[in-house]
């Protein structure tokens, strides 16, 4: 429950969420939010990253989008703030645009210095991150949890362009990159993976790198895709039969299309970060799973055997 009184919004006004980044982050964050438009005539603006912008064409339910090199012209700008982040950076930009601002209590702030900020805290009893933040956005805005989760994503024609013929008409893609080593799989386990994966699956196997790292996956320059940008990495998981991943924004893209997908758990908790709402997870052994260290010197994601990942994509091709 918030730390003071507030009676909910007495007329429609703009409500400002701040959702930075990571990527993962961000679509979690849009299936919470969706419910504004629904329940409220309010404008709807968001504070994002600018590497994230892509990620919002023909989202219908955010009016405008700011990054956080506009925010000096908006001093106290909007009558309700979300910290949907909760770091001190975000705190203090909450701070500075909103009257009433709203984030999570201090035990579940992501940074406890981040609550000095907020007008209103509020505790949450969810377990999945994606009902946290509905958790949050309702009691905010004071409207009732309608349980749909919308996460307006839209993929346009012209998003495939430039990639003919590079993608047949079925195939699994895996997407092994990850900004924490803890989550990242090796050219190694690609390799053993395919080499598991082309005896079993009568279709196609592609493997999409992140920006920067196809100098990883030499061995697998055939069956390789380009870097590509955001919307053609999008365009690319949404025509997948299944996706394969690390509990990274990709993985979560393709949850919130409703493409198929596996996801690959060790430092991260499937139960709090799971793909929301449908997806298959397959965890590693470590007695520490959930531990959300970036950095280890287990093998992590890696460890997880890729066996078990093909007969979780077996499952999904056969449904």
């Amino acid at each position: 429950m918030p730390t003071s009184q507030w009676d909910g919004l007495s007329q429609p006004c703009d409500i400002l969420v701040v959702k930075l980044s990571a990527l993962g982050d961000v679509v979690h964050a849009l299936g919470a939010v969706s419910i504004v438009k629904r329940k409220t005539d309010c404008r709807l603006w968001w504070l994002v990253k600018s590497s994230y912008l892509p990620l919002f064409q023909g989202v219908s339910f955010v009016d405008e989008l700011i990054t956080p090199a506009d925010i000096s012209r908006y001093f106290r700008r909007f009558e309700l703030v979300i910290d949907l982040q909760g770091l001190f950076k975000t705190g203090l930009y909450t701070f500075w645009l909103g009257k009433r601002r709203f984030g999570f209590s201090k035990e579940e702030v992501r940074e406890k210095a981040a609550s000095i900020f907020y007008t209103d805290r509020v505790s949450t009893t969810s377990s999945h991150v994606v009902e946290k933040l509905r958790e949050l956005v309702c009691e905010a805005c004071d409207i009732e949890n309608d349980g749909v989760y919308d996460f307006g994503l839209k993929i346009f024609e012209d998003d495939f362009e430039g990639l003919e013929g590079l993608l047949p008409e079925r195939y699994v893609l895996i997407v092994p990159g990850a900004a924490w080593s803890t989550k990242r799989l090796s050219e190694d386990w690609c390799l053993r993976f395919y080499a598991l994966a082309r005896v079993v699956l009568d279709i196609p196997i592609l493997f999409l790198p992140g920006l920067g790292e196809s100098c990883r996956f030499k061995l697998l320059s055939d069956v390789l895709l380009p870097e590509l940008p955001l919307r053609k990495a999008i365009a690319v998981i949404s025509r997948a039969s299944v996706v394969v991943a690390p509990d990274t924004g990709f993985l979560h893209i393709a949850a919130a299309l409703g493409v198929p997908c596996v996801g690959l758990y060790c430092a991260s908790s499937a139960v709090r970060n799971g793909p929301f709402p449908l997806g298959e997870v397959v965890e590693c052994g470590c007695p520490s799973r959930g531990c959300f260290k970036r950095a280890c010197h287990s093998l992590c994601t890696e460890s997880i055997e890729p066996s078990a990942v093909l007969e979780r994509v077996v499952k999904l091709l056969c449904v």
